[in-house]
């Protein structure tokens, strides 16, 4: 009796705690959004204020300007493989937390490469980077995990993906990319002001903002890539002595391996010998430190299966399509003197792939739901709050 009172005590004190903290959030949050609400009318009145240009004659300063972007080379977007300018990529997986199911993003990463914005006056050179994108969705969907087994109908690019940033720990996953693709029209606010050197066409890359997870279960795939000598893969080697084990015993279970090289895997002896007392079958490929290589072997041997950052495998992806696509084609001034971008001032930039009038209207609206709606959401939890304290 005395244990069941005190777990209702234990779960009331749980369930006030929790309003209370939903209720001061909502408070906070309603003045952040009110405020929010007037920086987007000023920037709405911002866009408006300043004329439309051609490129040709557009001068230095904010400017908006609207074309299509082209440029000498592109990047292949992370999940599709489509060349673009920009891309981002997300990933979201459906994690269990106590009784609850939710959507968790374990995934948030993009890369660009200058490009050019052109009209039928001229061309002018755009850096992507600091800028505001609310760009073209090409990709978007939902995959069970279980899906990702061999003979698969998924496309290479989106299971290669997946796999090399280790997303199938979870039932679920959701896809979302967002390119910038040539030859779909841009509009871009900014300022149009002197480049400060040469134009750097290295592709750039934002390294993920959230973790990738790496798990095992029914229907999972663990990859890994890394190099045997290199720093961290005494550690990777680890990681997969630890989890091997924890894969005794199920058929599900299969090890695909694979060289840059096109010769045989070399693993760890202690690698190979844990593979073999837990019964799990190696490829014909797959060989010890300590056995003689094929005569016909090859060059050196790099193992794929172990693990490297996802940002690692981006960067190199990215610079493999920027080498097929360096030669400057003609007509491009590869080092302009003047471009679009942020700005000194860190005035606002926008890339969008609506048009300006629909930028506007998009702005008018929210910043008046801001403005008009958040003071009385603020109401609303303050109200409680009062009441919910005795003060009303």
């Amino acid at each position: 009796m005395w244990a069941q009172r005190a777990y209702s005590v234990i779960c009331f004190i749980s369930e006030d705690f929790w309003l209370v903290s939903m209720a001061l959030v909502g408070a906070l949050g309603g003045v952040a959004l009110f405020f929010r609400g007037f920086r987007m009318l000023q920037y709405k009145r911002l866009i408006l204020n300043t004329p439309f240009s051609k490129i040709r004659s557009a001068s230095i300063g904010l400017v908006e300007v609207s074309g299509m972007p082209t440029g000498p080379q592109t990047i292949a977007a992370a999940i599709t493989g489509e060349p673009c300018y920009y891309y981002r990529a997300r990933a979201w997986q459906w994690v269990r937390s106590g009784s609850d199911k939710k959507w968790e993003q374990v995934l948030d990463e993009s890369s660009s490469v200058p490009f050019f914005l052109e009209d039928s006056t001229g061309k002018v050179l755009i850096s992507p980077q600091g800028a505001d994108l609310d760009v073209h969705r090409n990709f978007t969907d939902e995959l069970q995990a279980s899906r990702f087994g061999q003979g698969s109908l998924i496309p290479d690019s989106i299971r290669k993906f997946v796999a090399q940033r280790g997303l199938l720990s979870g039932d679920k996953i959701r896809l979302e990319e967002r390119i910038i693709k040539p030859g779909h029209p841009l509009f871009v606010y900014g300022t149009l002001g002197e480049t400060p050197g040469a134009t750097s066409w290295t592709p750039t890359f934002d390294a993920p903002s959230a973790r990738p997870s790496i798990g095992a279960g029914r229907s999972r795939s663990l990859k890994f890539n890394f190099s045997l000598g290199e720093s961290g893969s005494d550690v990777a080697m680890k990681m997969v002595g630890n989890m091997v084990p924890r894969s005794s015993g199920d058929p599900s279970v299969v090890f695909e391996t694979a060289t840059t090289t096109g010769g045989p895997i070399v693993l760890p002896d202690r690698v190979v010998e844990e593979l073999n007392r837990i019964g799990l079958p190696l490829p014909v490929s797959v060989l010890a430190e300590s056995s003689p290589l094929p005569r016909n072997a090859g060059g050196p041997v790099a193992t794929k299966i172990a693990a490297d950052a996802p940002g690692a495998l981006a960067r190199a992806s990215a610079e493999k399509q920027s080498n097929r696509g360096a030669t400057a084609e003609s007509g491009f001034d590869l080092h302009p003197r003047v471009a679009i971008g942020k700005g000194e001032r860190g005035d606002p930039f926008t890339i969008s792939s609506e048009s300006q009038r629909e930028v506007v209207q998009s702005l008018a609206w929210k910043s008046m739901l801001y403005i008009w709606g958040s003071p009385v959401f603020t109401l609303v939890c303050i109200y409680f709050l009062l009441v919910y304290w005795g003060w009303l």
